[in-house]
């Protein structure tokens, strides 16, 4: 794999992938310099590169920065797109796992059948996403193409159809059961994040997800960043860095902490717990990798699945005072769930079907990405019978 501290430069892809000549290359870099265009821009410009071809290589040069390939792989990828292949198809003809490029263009196939996108919309995201190392369910949302509801939904049908618990069938017309009753499932109280799925179920960050999971930036910050020119052959932390959102010392953590990420010696959950601590508190490092393990030893020492709250915010279901109940819930010794039930705090057509819910997660009957879609189903049909919601998918 490429060093992360080697320079992985947009004209060395083009020459080496022969999708342009040295001496292309070496007339567009001149005009280049003068005009402050991106060299790629130039080559556009002279009819030496196509629009399509570049955007391959700025995908390419993001997942080899970012440990998902290796350039020799990137360069070899780039060399069958000229003989028509898509890049998609180029990397699975040489081999190339890559999960992220791969969920990525089947969770756009999948809000496309669900029409929720076009190809128009889809094909820009997509390259927004595949450059900058944000998933295209943040991307859509943050542009405003699609309800973070809508992608939170999408994320947990993906993870399930992987799973083998769900058809595409059914996904796509529960995709679209969330759109048509958005205003319902905000009344009710749900407001799901697609943070929430994307965070759970990775088994590497890139940076630009990680940054905004950890709450070192968030998703206005990020649209900035593209708006300064992120496609402009320059990285993500590198645009951060120049436009001020971001220190060189902030950067220079949340790339340590991807680099702990990508040798699987820190999870993705973890990380993301480091980095905030970092942010919110000013400590050291060190120091916070410190109080993760500490916390992390005290989880496994008691041995419980996820509490109430968390289970709770990652449904989506919206209370403000959840977190002083809790407190209070453990100051008195009682269960969080006595005081949200006689306080009323769940809507009355959700509370059941959560709380049951919950209660087959502790005993491993469903996942909490089962329980998402069943309350969100539920939500979206007016149903109350849980049970015969799971009778009929299976489960």
């Amino acid at each position: 794999m490429t060093k992360r501290g080697s320079k992985i430069l947009v004209g060395d892809l083009l020459v080496k992938s022969e999708l342009i000549t040295l001496a292309q290359f070496a007339d567009a870099m001149p005009v280049s310099l003068k005009t402050g265009l991106p060299v790629g821009r130039v080559l556009i410009a002279s009819g030496f590169l196509t629009e399509e071809g570049f955007k391959n290589v700025l995908t390419v040069q993001s997942l080899i920065r970012d440990h998902l390939i290796s350039q020799e792989a990137g360069i070899e990828a780039l060399k069958l797109t000229r003989l028509g292949k898509s890049l998609s198809e180029a990397l699975d003809q040489l081999g190339e796992s890559c999960d992220f490029f791969e969920s990525t263009n089947r969770l756009g196939e999948l809000l496309f059948d669900a029409e929720i996108i076009d190809n128009e919309t889809l094909a820009e995201t997509l390259s927004v996403s595949l450059t900058t190392g944000l998933p295209l369910a943040r991307v859509l949302s943050m542009r405003g193409a699609i309800a973070e509801e809508v992608a939170f939904i999408a994320l947990c049908c993906q993870s399930l159809i992987r799973e083998g618990v769900l058809d595409r069938e059914s996904a796509v017309n529960s995709i679209k059961l969330v759109k048509q009753n958005l205003g319902h499932l905000k009344n009710l109280g749900l407001s799901s994040k697609p943070g929430a799925i994307s965070l759970k179920k990775a088994n590497s960050l890139r940076l630009g997800e990680l940054l905004l999971l950890s709450g070192m930036v968030d998703d206005n910050a990020i649209v900035q960043a593209v708006q300064e020119g992120l496609t402009d052959e320059q990285p993500l932390g590198k645009v951060l860095t120049r436009v001020g959102i971001i220190s060189e010392v902030e950067l220079g953590q949340a790339l340590a902490i991807q680099e702990m990420i990508n040798n699987r010696t820190l999870s993705p959950d973890d990380a993301t717990f480091v980095l905030s601590t970092v942010k919110g508190s000013g400590m050291s490092l060190s120091k916070a990798l410190s109080e993760s393990d500490k916390q992390k030893s005290q989880t496994e020492q008691k041995g419980e699945p996820a509490a109430l709250d968390v289970f709770l915010s990652f449904l989506g279901v919206n209370i403000p005072q959840l977190g002083q109940l809790k407190e209070k819930s453990q100051a008195e010794n009682r269960p969080l769930e006595d005081y949200l039930h006689n306080q009323g705090l769940l809507h009355p057509a959700i509370e059941e079907p959560v709380f049951q819910c919950y209660k087959h997660y502790l005993s491993g009957r469903l996942d909490d990405d089962q329980c998402a879609f069943a309350v969100h189903m539920l939500a979206c049909t007016e149903l109350s019978d849980l049970e015969l919601l799971l009778k009929q998918l299976s489960w």
